[in-house]
């Protein structure tokens, strides 16, 4: 359950393709009650292979449900790391 007195912010995604083939690679801010594309941080963006993309950007999470979504649409192509920290509010 998300912490009212806290957020959490997301500062660094890498995306590494543990292949020899380039991957695709989707990810999303997801806040309560809302999807889709619209809410895209990166979409259809190509990861080389054996290679690592990566997205900075500072994305807070608030809210209970709130969530970083990641996709691969080349099967178990990609790893996804997050970095970040807890914020006291």
């Amino acid at each position: 359950k998300a912490d009212p007195d806290k957020r959490y912010e997301v500062e660094r995604i890498w995306i590494a393709n543990i292949t020899g083939i380039i991957a695709t690679a989707r990810i999303f801010h997801n806040k309560v009650g809302v999807g889709g594309s619209d809410t895209a941080l990166l979409y259809d963006a190509d990861v080389p292979a054996n290679g690592i993309l990566e997205l900075e950007g500072l994305f807070y999470l608030y809210d209970e449900g709130d969530a970083i979504v990641v996709y691969s649409t080349t099967g178990s192509a990609l790893v996804f790391t997050a970095f970040g920290k807890e914020i006291d509010l």
